[in-house]
């Protein structure tokens, strides 16, 4: 059955939950009947299950995932079946380009298109850090839950009667315009007070530019904090965490300060965890599909265009067969390299910043070090030199 016609998946009641719909049920049907011809299927039996709780982590057998498909629905997004036998075809890539087109360019969409085009933006952003939120529960929802059914409201909502946009998509419209145009902020405040100010009734658009970096931040990737020597000699982590003073150095961790209770640390680094940032990979149809390109273009000929096609990579997968078995894994390169951040070559020090990237993806998306280490000499000397 075609991508397109499978609107069903995610029909799956009618009104006030009264019972599964007839398409819906022929529709699970028809998906089990193609899980019989898959190979896994054929070898064993089992099938990752693709419902909404399960996210194709569990293999059960047909009449199983048939009865969590009812009560559960599909994950979200699951379009093109590519866990049952499926690739993503030409057609269905075209597709996923077009739905990450500039978000400046908006005309003609009914609020419909507008608030599926956000939902899939929140589910994508926000789904791999909480993936049984779709479990039925009488408990109050946790701090990462409650920012989640949070920006789903901010969907959710027009703005006023037969207004395409919610809260969310007019705050990244905003900011994408004013991205694109190069506006300064204080013109960004001037045109939200514009725009509420032609809206006689009350309104929730975004009154200034922080208010609106605010509603999306909720959408971007944490940062953990951590402080740190004052020397450089140690980051106060884990077991580390409660120390006062460096136990290398002896230096304090803290400035001395009077009458306040908040502790000001002498420095502190920024560290961006790993693990969200790949779970996104896989969580929006613009770049799971590609996290198998490595397992399905591999190369006989002695051209190498990718780290699969080398020795190496041929070579940790007989060293390690259980883990190559599986070509959703994320393959991890490491790569850095030196330069003087000062441009004086005398000096005893040099900085070696540390990048990883997945080469899951293909050429022509995953970085290459040379670019990155000529873009991160550039930002040093031009703008970080220049402004000290």
């Amino acid at each position: 059955m075609e991508n397109q016609n499978r609107n069903w998946m995610y029909d799956r009641t009618y009104d006030q939950r009264r019972g599964l719909k007839p398409s819906y049920i022929k529709g699970v049907n028809e998906f089990v009947d193609a899980c019989t011809r898959t190979d896994k299927f054929l070898r064993g039996g089992l099938v990752r299950c693709p419902c909404a709780r399960c996210q194709c982590g569990t293999f059960k057998q047909l009449i199983d995932i048939k009865i969590d498909l009812y009560t559960y629905g599909f994950k979200p997004n699951y379009w093109v079946w590519t866990e049952h036998g499926e690739e993503i075809s030409t057609e269905n890539q075209i597709r996923v380009e077009e739905d990450i087109e500039s978000s400046s360019e908006l005309g003609g969409v009914t609020w419909e298109e507008n608030f599926d085009r956000y939902h899939e933006m929140v589910v994508d952003a926000l789904q791999p850090e909480f993936h049984m939120y779709m479990q039925p529960t009488v408990e109050e929802p946790n701090r990462d839950a409650k920012r989640f059914y949070d920006l789903l409201d901010s969907v959710s909502k027009p703005l006023w009667e037969n207004c395409i946009h919610s809260r969310l998509s007019l705050a990244n419209r905003m900011l994408s315009i004013k991205s694109e145009g190069n506006q300064s902020q204080e013109s960004f405040d001037q045109w939200a007070t514009l725009f509420r100010e032609m809206q006689t009734t009350p309104n929730e658009i975004p009154a200034n530019y922080y208010e609106a970096k605010k509603i999306i931040f909720q959408l971007g990737f944490k940062e953990v904090k951590i402080d740190c020597c004052v020397n450089g000699c140690m980051i106060y982590y884990k077991e580390d965490k409660d120390l006062r003073q460096c136990k290398f150095c002896g230096e304090q961790r803290f400035k001395p300060r009077k009458g306040k209770n908040k502790k000001v640390p002498y420095k502190r680094m920024h560290y961006l965890p790993l693990i969200p940032r790949l779970q996104r990979l896989y969580a929006s149809m613009s770049t799971a599909p590609h996290m198998l390109w490595h397992h399905q273009n591999r190369r006989n000929d002695d051209v190498m265009t990718h780290p699969s096609h080398g020795e190496a990579w041929k070579y940790f997968d007989t060293k390690h067969p259980h883990f190559a078995s599986e070509p959703r894994n994320v393959r991890l390169g490491l790569y850095s390299d030196g330069f003087s951040p000062n441009v004086h070559f005398s000096t005893l020090y040099s900085c070696w910043p540390v990048i990883v990237t997945p080469y899951n993806l293909p050429p022509h998306i995953v970085p290459l070090c040379s670019i990155y280490f000529a873009f991160l000499h550039l930002l040093w000397l031009y703008i970080v030199h220049c402004s000290l």
